[in-house]
């Protein structure tokens, strides 16, 4: 029996939107840290004419700072790439369904589906306009708070999938 059900487009709009929420709140938190500490130490190390470490340090900063702003944008190109390859269109057209044992996934131009249990749900990110469901495999699962459709009027989306999703930090 379906219980909730969301229709969404997985485009370049709605990637920008979500491109942030890729990384964890607490892993942007670590990498700012990163970040914070890799300058500070730059500076020390010219202030204390330690040149040696300069280029190492230097690197250390490049590396995270492509972590933090690179790494959301090229996810949003792989994944436009691939619905561009795999269907030769700009955007796929999905239809996700929660039901009493897991989430099906209803490609709707090709009618594939897909399946994810609730259990394989590790963060649930809540924007102004969508709910994202992130899995251990960091697939991720889109729900549209406009097109949200309830079985029952008293039921609360969030409260169910975080009963449901056990493994929710």
């Amino acid at each position: 029996m379906i219980l909730f059900e969301s229709r969404h487009f997985i485009n370049k709009e709605t990637m920008e939107k979500i491109k942030w929420h890729f990384t964890s709140k607490k892993d942007r938190i670590t990498q700012g840290i990163g970040l914070f500490c890799g300058v500070m130490t730059l500076i020390w190390s010219i202030v204390e004419q330690l040149y040696v470490l300069t280029p190492v340090i230097l690197i250390g900063i490049i590396v995270i700072g492509m972590l933090v702003f690179v790494s959301p944008r090229r996810t949003v190109k792989t994944t436009l790439q691939r619905i561009k390859e795999t269907t030769g269109e700009e955007q796929l057209e999905l239809v996700t369904s929660f039901t009493d044992e897991s989430i099906k996934i209803h490609y709707v131009k090709s009618g594939n589906e897909s399946q994810l249990s609730y259990d394989s749900i590790t963060r649930i990110v809540d924007t102004k306009d969508l709910y994202i469901l992130f899995s251990k495999g960091q697939q991720f699962v889109l729900v549209n708070k406009d097109t949200l459709i309830k079985e029952n009027e008293n039921d609360d989306f969030i409260r169910f999938i975080k009963e449901e999703c056990k493994n929710v930090k």
